[in-house]
């Protein structure tokens, strides 16, 4: 929330209270000890979590994830290059002629395009092949546990220094890999299924919170926790980034187009279930007793009102 004067924050506050029929306190002025108290902000933060994890390309996001991994302890670097796509379909052959078609049109394409499909029935190999020419692709083709066991071989097979998990259906706009040399977050337009806009999303969750799709990673980032459904991109991005997101750069010269409607949005009860779990088992209990508080919250609200606190909140970010 760096810039948010003290106006912006009351006025979130009472937005928020009047969505949620609840009387929220506004922060104090000191939060010397951020992690001990039930910040306002954060809470706010958390309320406005919208589904920022997988969009449905298939059978991937509604099998069940089998395998489980113990991920080491990542460290990233500065000195990066070249970016790698990683892009997981499976029967989304249109989705996926969208994103190729969109990263086919940067002034500065991506190192590689590495498509991991689940073995599709319908035109997806053809899509591929129409894109060879413009984009070099590497394909595999093959059953798996789950789109997090399908990330997870992307970035087995990933050559680049960054890795851009963009799956089939999510699109690029501007030039977003031109001045990327380092990890960094992509500006990530969150639209509706029908390409309404929404907001451009920002970090929340006490900052390990973002649009996945909108994070260019180290190439040894750590792997995703197939065990989990959902959320296993929020538990990577904790592995990988322990301090959170919020020191690392934005690119300026494009970004991600992102849609909503995926499992996590249409399965609220069991995506929040996730967060909790992965917060309970790696960070410190005080941050996670306030998510819990967070997440009860904002289970009472409609999300056509949480999709307004996030406009607000958007807006109040720009200023």
């Amino acid at each position: 929330m760096g810039g948010m004067n003290k106006e912006g924050r009351l006025c979130v506050a009472e937005l928020a209270s009047k969505a949620s029929g609840l009387e929220l306190l506004a922060p104090t002025a000191r939060q010397e000890d951020r992690s001990a108290q039930l910040s306002l902000l954060t809470l706010i933060d958390t309320l406005t979590g919208l589904r920022e994890r997988t969009r449905p390309s298939g059978g991937h996001e509604t099998r069940e994830h089998m395998m489980s991994q113990s991920p080491p302890s990542m460290q990233t670097t500065t000195s990066l290059r070249e970016t790698s796509v990683i892009t997981v379909t499976y029967n989304n052959a249109a989705g996926l002629a969208a994103t190729l078609g969109s990263l086919s049109s940067l002034k500065r394409k991506p190192f590689e395009v590495i498509v991991i499909d689940g073995l599709s029935s319908d035109d997806t190999r053809g899509v591929v092949d129409r894109y060879r020419a413009a984009l070099p692709i590497k394909f595999v083709s093959e059953p798996d546990q789950g789109i997090y066991d399908a990330m997870n071989k992307g970035q087995r097979l990933a050559r680049g220094d960054l890795l851009h998990y963009l799956n089939a259906g999510d699109t690029v706009w501007g030039d977003p890999y031109a001045d990327a040399s380092e990890p960094c977050l992509l500006p990530t337009r969150i639209c509706e299924v029908d390409g309404r806009p929404v907001f451009e999303d920002f970090v929340k969750l006490f900052g390990y919170g973002y649009c996945h799709q909108g994070m260019l990673l180290p190439r040894n980032h750590e792997p995703y926790n197939t065990t989990l459904r959902i959320v296993a991109d929020l538990e990577m991005v904790i592995g990988t980034f322990p301090d959170g997101l919020r020191s690392l750069p934005r690119t300026t010269g494009g970004g991600v187009k992102f849609f909503l409607g995926g499992v996590s949005s249409e399965h609220r009860n069991a995506r929040d279930q996730e967060i909790r779990s992965v917060f309970h088992r790696r960070l410190p209990f005080v941050r996670y007793s306030t998510l819990s508080v967070a997440l009860l919250l904002k289970a009472m609200m409609p999300g056509a009102l949480r999709k307004s606190i996030a406009r607000g909140l958007a807006l109040l970010r720009t200023r």
